[in-house]
């Protein structure tokens, strides 16, 4: 495929990809006006739920299950679609600065951080102990919520360590 021809399908999917966000948004926003503030939840749940199976199915494949091991496979695909953020070695864990996170963009762009937090930031600690039951996520900022970065703390709980 050529470049120009591979610019145009990236951007197809691109635009299809939009438009399917903005539909469930509208369809979860829907869901919580009629069914009330337990909506959110459900979907928090749910999504955490699911994020739990699916790397618990990638940690159980690794052979190393610790919090770097996560962050490369996790992570590091990120900085190609547009994810900048730094990491650290310090005595209380892991720790991931992030300073820029198209999935927060787009959000502030349609207008709806709600539904994209529970779908994106909300399921990042599941997807921590579905990957080693022993990982646990600390985060008291996201670009989401408005703030200027993320600060993931990745950690092993003492009643694991």
């Amino acid at each position: 495929m050529d470049a120009e021809r591979e610019a145009v399908w990236r951007n197809r999917v691109l635009e299809t990809h939009l438009h399917h966000t903005r539909e469930k948004i509208a369809l979860l926003s829907a869901l919580g006006q009629h069914f009330g503030p337990e909506v959110p939840e459900v979907v928090a749940r749910t999504a955490s739920a699911r994020a739990f199976v699916e790397w618990r199915a990638i940690g159980e494949a690794q052979a190393d299950r610790s919090a770097e091991n996560l962050v490369r496979l996790l992570w590091e695909p990120l900085r190609e679609k547009g994810f900048v953020f730094e990491t650290t070695s310090a005595p209380d864990g892991l720790r991931i600065h992030c300073s820029r996170c198209p999935i927060a963009e787009l959000a502030h762009a349609i207008g709806d951080r709600v539904w994209l937090f529970h779908l994106a930031c909300g399921i990042d600690e599941a997807i921590a102990e579905g990957f080693n039951p022993g990982l646990r996520l600390r985060r008291t900022r996201t670009l989401m919520e408005g703030h200027a970065c993320c600060d993931h703390v990745y950690f092993i709980s003492r009643e694991c360590s």
